[in-house]
């Protein structure tokens, strides 16, 4: 799933387990494949609202991958999405992180690279795209991993520690409302 594609409030990307629609019933069965009229088209996301992105989520059996669009408005800092970024790329099972995020006037994409001494390393690349923030993350999927991440009657959540410093652990558990809670951290207030 592409979540940097998603027109949030106009088109809904489909689900990992939908099936392509045929444009036409005619089409369809000139192919010899059976369409139901009776499903309803998928709704699209709700349009973000400042603070408070719009989470669409997909993957497949070995990845898990979850996407957020923030409201025009929402405006990043640097420090914090650099400390973010920098979680996430150093956690083993996040296999990539992209996005496009507004940091006042200036929008910028993650560009990850490992350095000769081994080191993680998140560079802020300026760019041209200005429409709102997007970050999509792709992580291997807990249960292809076959780990037990928490304990019967544990709380699901990543809860100790900075919220921005754990951000790669929570992705690797894939507890997507940590990671977002994460993400919103990294928000300014707004003016």
């Amino acid at each position: 799933m592409e979540t940097l594609d998603v027109d949030v409030g106009v088109v809904m990307c489909p689900s990992a387990d939908s099936e392509p629609r045929e444009k036409s019933a005619h089409a369809a069965a000139a192919r010899g494949i059976r369409t139901s009229s009776s499903a309803p088209p998928p709704t699209p996301p709700p349009p973000p609202t400042r603070g408070a992105p719009t989470r669409v989520r997909g993957g497949d059996d070995g990845h898990a991958t979850c996407g957020w669009v923030f409201h025009r408005d929402d405006v990043f800092a640097r420090p914090l999405l650099a400390r973010l970024l920098t979680a996430l790329a150093n956690e083993p099972a996040v296999k990539r992180v992209k996005g496009v995020l507004r940091l006042g006037s200036e929008w910028v994409a993650p560009a990850v690279a490992v350095g000769g001494d081994g080191r993680t390393r998140v560079a802020l690349e300026p760019a041209a795209y200005r429409r709102d923030s997007r970050i999509e993350i792709i992580a291997t999927n807990v249960a292809a991993r076959g780990e037990i991440i928490k304990e019967e009657g544990e709380d699901d959540r990543v809860v100790d520690g900075d919220v921005v410093d754990r951000a790669g652990e929570a992705a690797r558990a894939n507890d997507w409302d940590a990671v977002e809670s994460a993400i919103v951290a990294t928000l300014k207030p707004p003016k």
